[in-house]
């Protein structure tokens, strides 16, 4: 369930021109232990610094050498998805 919802966060900010305003894609992978062979699920991303518009030009972060998106923002988005998908549940 969280890869998802990562996924439709990172899309969401994507979409948005205040932010991109373009399409991105990504790489994720489960990785289901810690570095001491411990159960710890958790997922590493790799993401482009841009994404393509509609009309196929690229197009580079606004936060160029920091972050693709506001941490804060992205993190506040992806906790209310997350909660309203264990209400669900």
């Amino acid at each position: 369930m969280s890869w998802r919802i990562g996924l439709e966060t990172l899309q969401t900010f994507a979409a948005d021109p205040k932010f991109l305003g373009a399409q991105i894609g990504f790489i994720s992978i489960l990785h289901p232990w810690g570095q001491t062979l411990s159960y710890h699920p958790h997922i590493h991303g790799i993401v482009p610094a841009g994404g393509l518009t509609t009309d196929g030009r690229w197009v580079e972060s606004k936060y160029k050498g920091k972050f693709l998106f506001p941490v804060k923002a992205m993190s506040r988005m992806f906790k209310g998805k997350f909660l309203a998908g264990l209400r669900r549940l």
